[in-house]
């Protein structure tokens, strides 16, 4: 799972378990992935998604007890959703205090103070607080030797 995708997450849920206020910044009506932040954030959920329960549109109870909670502004409350997103991020990875995930180009860390925040619009990310490698063990070396470097 990425940086990304696991922040992502955890911002939910501590909105979803603290009084969820509308739009502070998530909708109470919406699912995980009408939340997400960013489309490579929502393919990597969906993926999570397919790959547990088949279809991601509609994981947890449905599509009428979808629509039920989404009328309701009770998406948040689903707690089948919840025990998910809490599974899921007890899978996180560390290493040093480097969160690690795969993605498709093989495995990325990132920092404990890692932003991702572009300083212009068409740039990537401003933090050079993030490795990569094709292979695990190769990431791990990746880490040891920034932290070396600092």
């Amino acid at each position: 799972m990425t940086d990304n995708l696991t922040s992502f997450l955890a911002s939910w849920l501590d909105w979803a378990t603290t009084g969820a206020p509308q739009s502070k910044p998530y909708l109470r009506g919406h699912g995980l992935c009408a939340s997400c932040p960013n489309f490579a954030t929502r393919m990597e959920l969906q993926d999570l998604l397919r790959a547990e329960f088949g279809e991601p549109d509609v994981p947890f109870g449905g599509l009428e007890q979808y629509l039920l909670r989404a009328r309701a502004d009770t998406q948040h409350e689903c707690a089948p959703r919840l025990d998910w997103v809490r599974k899921q991020l007890s899978k996180v990875e560390t290493h040093r205090g480097w969160s690690i995930g795969d993605c498709w180009y093989g495995y990325e860390a990132t920092h404990p103070d890692y932003d991702p925040t572009p300083v212009y619009a068409d740039d990537g990310p401003s933090d050079n607080r993030v490795v990569t490698a094709t292979t695990r063990a190769g990431l791990i070396v990746e880490i040891d030797n920034w932290i070396e470097e600092q």
